[in-house]
């Protein structure tokens, strides 16, 4: 039966630790529930016999699951009414190690009279752009718990996208490592041990050698120049992407590039639509949330259109009319604004679009992982059948020459 590490209040409104056995999650809730807990937060622990699943800490910079559990710890504590310092500093005392620096200073800016948000904002390393630009929003409001617990979900929404996505990547990065050490044994050792044998004129080196031979005496040549002409190439590439024209360019081209776009175009619209519909359902005004959301896409494109949303919206435009800029990339989200806007439910249409296009996303790269795989699985096998049969046709020319003579 699995087991669960929780924290949570008890009836007199202190933290407590504990572990529980249940057959789910939700089992173990109704368990902490009978005995008078509130949970704050609880999750799975790994078998402790398995080396691969303990959960080593050696300090340096927190993960982002840490970042999500206190969020998700601090949103239960101000549910029940604590200040802002007070929730901080009972936070801190369950915190990882790694956080628990951070936050030490987040409370004493706090204490110094800076608002959260703001202390957050010094250390931006450990906290995103979006977390602070959710809460800098949702402190301003009364349902700031509320803000929390949906900045956790979307959080650890996104968490797990990653790991899933990380997970999807072991295995190619690994069949691709492998594939260019065995390329590079064969260019680097095998071919060179073979091309004395073709000294004797009457011997015609295969193509392999001939180019192995031609790039090894092109480089021995001319290697200051190459190694110059590199440098400076590399560093006209940097000046030239930080272009603000170019990066546009570049990425607009991207976001209709196919396979790879509409992945963009779906992280990009989620990550959006959850935070506007974060706020908007926390009675944050529009205007505040799209001021709150300018930094939080990653995409030139998309950054420039909620900049031009927030001009529009002074002006007294809709959502669906101000995110205009968007429409060839996302028509169908700006039509669910804009039916959320006629019946003014537009924080639930929000979430359902950003829920609606994480999950789209989702999928969209399980099936490019799954298309990949044997892709490239085809492609190195190939190439490295081509390398062998080189050599081996090299190998076997030299040896039909000995025994003609």
């Amino acid at each position: 039966m699995p087991s669960y590490t929780y924290k949570a209040f008890d009836g007199r409104g202190a933290i407590v630790q504990g572990r529980a056995e249940a057959s789910s999650k939700a089992d173990m809730m109704a368990q902490a529930r009978r005995q008078n807990l509130r949970i704050i937060s609880a999750e799975e622990t790994a078998a402790s016999g398995s080396l691969w699943n303990r959960d080593f800490k050696f300090g340096g910079r927190p993960k982002q699951k840490h970042v999500v559990d206190f969020v998700r710890e601090l949103a239960t504590l101000t549910d029940a009414g604590l200040t802002i310092d007070r929730a901080l500093r009972l936070a801190e005392q369950h915190a990882p190690r790694a956080l628990r620096p951070h936050l030490t200073a987040v409370i004493e800016a706090v204490i110094a009279g800076s608002s959260f948000s703001q202390a957050l904002s010094r250390h931006r390393d450990v906290f995103s752009h979006d977390v602070i630009e959710v809460i800098g929003a949702g402190e301003k409001t009364r349902a700031f718990p509320t803000v929390l617990r949906n900045l956790a979900a979307s959080l650890e929404r996104r968490n797990a996208i990653r790991q899933r996505l990380v997970s999807a990547m072991v295995y190619p990065i690994m069949l691709v490592l492998m594939s260019l050490g065995a390329i590079t044994v064969v260019l680097t050792v095998l071919v060179p041990a073979l091309t004395p044998l073709f000294d004797d004129p009457a011997l015609q080196p295969p193509p392999l050698i001939r180019f192995v031979s031609a790039v090894n005496t092109t480089f021995a040549q001319f290697w200051p120049i190459l190694l110059g002409g590199t440098v400076l190439v590399g560093i006209g590439l940097v000046a030239l992407f930080r272009q603000t024209v170019v990066r546009g360019w570049l990425a607009r081209r991207l976001l209709r590039a196919p396979l790879f776009g509409p992945i963009m175009i779906g992280v990009e619209a989620g990550r959006l639509c959850r935070v506007l519909g974060t706020l908007v359902s926390a009675d944050v005004s529009l205007p505040a949330a799209i001021a709150a959301a300018r930094t939080i896409p990653k995409n030139p494109v998309f950054r420039e259109a909620v900049e031009e949303a927030g001009r529009r919206m002074v002006e007294g435009a809709r959502l669906s009319q101000s995110l205009h800029l968007l429409q060839p990339y996302m028509p169908v989200i700006l039509n669910l604004i804009a039916t959320g806007e006629q019946v003014n439910r537009v924080g639930e249409i929000l979430l359902h679009a950003a829920d609606m296009q994480e999950s789209e996303s989702q999928n969209r790269i399980e099936r490019l992982m799954s298309l990949l795989v044997p892709l490239l699985t085809a492609g190195m096998g190939l190439m490295i059948g081509g390398l062998v049969f080189s050599v081996m046709s090299a190998i076997l020319s030299v040896n039909d020459l000995a025994t003609a003579r």
